[in-house]
């Protein structure tokens, strides 16, 4: 088995690993390829995890809400009617479920009597109409993805595409987001298309895209920051054979060692805030969980205290946020010192519900509890007021539930806060001119940039021109006619003349081209044959004055000797400006060629 990049668990590779050398007499054996020293080093560890049989623990989830208001229709559907106390004995055989009690067979029902599903009479639970609709549509808890068309609300030219969880949570008209390396703003979304205009300037974030990543635990993750401090303090010869014990080759080892020694003294009990700029990235070996839960709450904190918006974003290693450059970072050491743990859960209730990641999670949730139909137009739904409507329902609690099982550990979070209070884990601030090695690992992937027509224009421009270059042109001899040769644009001679007969009047075309010229005295020519032959014959003659600039030129669809002569004419002197001409150009022929005679 061959595994590209960190596992992230030790579970997941020993799952992986296993797969091969499935014979009694045979050893499971995998390699790790990794793109980059953290990935390594992270590797490392896991190897060394699976090798002392330590594997992360299983977080089973806790008695989930959308799975039991299906199961009561589910039953009701095999038996026809119950009381509450037949779906309390009945759920309580199961392991997740065993601790309920009435009050949670209570919410439940209420809930589903609420949204017309079911109803009761005499104490006895019964279907309604909607029930075997809802029972049939929802039989899987994995979320169905959609995907949205991007148009130009002009030209209707397909741009890109977007998934629903992005659309779900970011798109509404006049919001701006960039596609296709180009900042567009939203007009309407009609079904599944999302129509949009160009926006000439924007400051934004360059696209990424993680997608659902294992969480990396903290008994991985500190076994990371201790071996990163082994490491940080042995001599090369002694820190490679130390990484070479965790299964690495010679090679590996050294690069994982010169990019801690370019790193901060990173251990397992401390925090270290360093500053660059703008940039804070603390670093804070905690696993992806705790550290999604302490970005958000320095954020937040952040956030009131500068009356600013402070985005941030973690990984197990570390924590990236941008603030004002001048703004002291003592600030959050003292606050981090001071955070009461008692007043944690309702912060977090208070705040995670209007992140990008609830919403996602109570649209999904929403469906599978019959609140939001699967084929719904989201253009249509409100979601911000279908939560407020909803807040404190199982639909509600359970999104709530997933973000804290899935993303937020808040009991690990509230561990080391109270690690913070007693000192049993340090906290140190760091200045620098640049960021240490460490630090860019995340801060680089955050990086905004003025995304604007100009610089998008140079690099339009180039690949407009490598793709100019590729085309084929036929040379031929407008005298004799006995020569022609076919040449990429990007070999064409900057001057040739006719083997046959000398001449230099050479025309640049297409072998169509060369048969219309050859057979024109043969044929009754049309009127718009007399224009190609013309403008055939004035190709030559701008290859005798331009040479191999004007075979570029007369390569490009839609642009005939006349547009040609002009673009030469004027820009042929500066390289740049003449292609963006025949690129402009080529656009002006593509959007209007349907109108073409």
């Amino acid at each position: 088995v061959i595994q590209y990049n960190s596992p992230r668990q030790a579970l997941k590779l020993a799952q992986r690993v296993g797969r091969a050398g499935h014979r009694e007499d045979t050893i499971s054996r995998g390699h790790i390829i990794c793109s980059n020293p953290m990935d390594a080093l992270e590797s490392c560890v896991l190897s060394k995890m699976i090798g002392e049989g330590i594997l992360e623990p299983t977080n089973i989830f806790r008695p989930c809400l959308d799975v039991a208001a299906h199961q009561v229709v589910g039953l009701l559907i095999e038996y026809r009617t119950a009381t509450k106390e037949d779906l309390l004995k009945f759920f309580r055989r199961s392991y997740i479920y065993r601790n309920i009690d009435i009050d949670f067979i209570d919410e439940i029902v209420d809930f589903l009597i609420h949204i017309r599903i079911i109803g009761i009479d005499n104490r006895r639970l019964f279907l309604r109409r909607r029930a075997w609709r809802y029972y049939y549509s929802n039989i899987s808890t994995i979320p169905d993805q959609r995907t949205f068309r991007v148009r130009h609300v002009v030209t209707g030219q397909e741009i890109g595409h977007l998934d629903e969880e992005f659309v779900a949570s970011n798109i509404s008209p006049d919001r701006v987001f960039i596609c296709s390396a180009k900042p567009w703003r939203v007009v309407s979304v009609d079904g599944d298309t999302i129509l949009v205009e160009p926006v000439s300037r924007y400051i934004g974030e360059i696209p990424r895209w993680d997608g659902e990543l294992i969480p990396v635990e903290p008994v991985a993750s500190l076994r990371v920051a201790e071996l990163h401090e082994e490491v940080k303090k042995s001599n090369k010869e002694s820190a490679i054979r130390i990484l070479m014990a965790h299964g690495v080759n010679r090679y590996t080892a050294e690069r994982i060692y010169l990019m801690i020694k370019r790193s901060l003294d990173i251990g397992p009990y401390k925090i270290i805030i360093e500053k660059c700029m703008g940039d804070v990235v603390i670093h804070a070996p905690f696993g992806s969980k705790i550290n999604e839960g302490l970005g958000l709450l320095i954020s937040s904190f952040l956030s009131g205290y500068l009356n600013k918006n402070i985005n941030y974003r973690s990984d197990p290693y570390r924590i990236h946020l941008e603030i004002p450059s001048g703004q002291d970072i003592e600030i959050i050491k003292t606050m981090l010192r001071s955070t009461v743990s008692e007043n944690i859960r309702p912060f977090f209730e208070k705040y995670v519900t209007y992140s990008r990641l609830f919403k996602w999670r109570f649209l999904n949730v929403a469906r599978r509890m019959g609140i939001i139909s699967k084929d719904a137009d989201l253009s249509l739904v409100d979601l911000d007021r279908i939560i407020e409507r909803y807040r404190g329902t199982p639909p509600f609690k359970e999104a709530l539930n997933e973000v804290f099982h899935d993303k937020i550990d808040l009991p690990g979070l509230l561990r080391i806060l109270d690690k913070i209070d007693k000192d049993k884990i340090d906290i140190e601030l760091i200045y620098r001119d640049e960021l240490s090695e460490g630090a860019r690992y995340i801060a680089e992937r955050d990086k905004t940039r003025i995304i604007n027509d100009k610089e998008m224009e140079i690099e339009l421009v180039t690949i407009f021109k490598k793709r100019t270059l590729e085309r084929r042109v036929t040379l031929f001899c407008t005298n004799c006619m006995d020569y022609r040769e076919t040449f990429t644009v990007k070999n064409v001679p900057e001057s040739l003349k006719c083997p046959k007969c000398g001449s230099h009047m050479l025309a640049v075309g297409t072998e169509d081209d060369w048969k219309l010229l050859r057979n024109q005295n043969r044929l009754k020519i049309k009127k718009d044959e007399k224009h190609r032959i013309d403008s055939i014959l004035n190709s030559a003659v701008l290859y005798r004055n331009f040479g191999q600039l004007a075979a570029i030129a007369l390569s490009v669809p839609g642009i005939g000797s006349r547009t040609a002569a002009r673009i030469l004419h004027h820009t042929h002197r500066d390289e740049m400006r003449f292609f963006r001409e025949l690129f402009e150009a080529e656009k002006r022929f593509f959007r209007t060629r349907q109108y073409w005679s």
